[in-house]
């Protein structure tokens, strides 16, 4: 979506709650540049319907929020999401009918959500391993997999996890490089004794050597 189609998502919001204003410039071109950066991996006409679902749905006079905007965006554009329960009475109806001999005609049976997850575990330990055990497996593996595909569906590619991690094989940040030392820095413990031993006075015994014999 590009900054001109934002500013007809915008007027459109007024148009819709007249009670909004739109700010006047410089202030709303900071405005759309803010929207365009949150919402602007998204094609303008999914934009749009996601903007109308919000508005139709808030009980408010508010403006909806790019969060809310990508929200319905997101359900409008992706395939339903298979519940837990549902994907495991999938991977169950899979087993029967192709056991443990026919992994690949099984898999391709699966909606794409769960094969991943089947994957995970091993077609030949969902068909012979505990049920109870394999079945809490799958369900916390499954939950734990549709929480970061829709995390994943909600944050424009520069948010994404990781989005700022360095790629993989990149040799490691330099170490900072170390000063020189200043002349006279190693003689200033040689000073800081001269010091102690005056302020001790006469008679008083010598002060330890340790640091003068480890800086030497």
């Amino acid at each position: 979506m590009t900054p001109d189609e934002t500013r007809k998502v915008l007027a459109y919001c007024v148009t819709v709650l007249p009670s909004l204003r739109l700010p006047d410039e410089p202030q709303l071109s900071r405005v759309v540049a803010a929207w365009t950066d949150l919402l602007g991996d998204l094609p303008y006409p999914v934009v749009q319907q996601a903007v109308r679902a919000v508005l139709a749905t808030q009980e408010g006079p508010w403006w909806p929020t790019p969060g809310a905007i990508r929200q319905a965006a997101a359900r409008l554009t992706r395939p339903p999401v298979p519940s837990a329960d549902e994907a495991w009475r999938c991977v169950q109806a899979a087993v029967d009918r192709y056991g443990y001999m026919q992994p690949a005609e099984a898999l391709a049976s699966l909606p794409a959500p769960v094969q991943d997850v089947v994957r995970a575990i091993g077609w030949l330990d969902l068909c012979t391993g505990d049920p109870d055990v394999v079945r809490g497996q799958f369900l916390r593996l499954y939950n734990a997999a549709v929480a970061r595909s829709t995390r994943a569906a909600l944050l424009p590619p520069a948010l994404q996890d990781g989005a700022l991690a360095p790629p993989l094989g990149a040799p490691p940040p330099a170490a900072p490089a170390v000063p020189p030392e200043a002349p006279g820095q190693r003689a200033a413990p040689l000073a800081l004794r001269a010091v102690l031993e005056a302020m001790r006075g006469p008679g008083a015994p010598a002060a330890p050597r340790e640091a003068e014999d480890r800086d030497g």
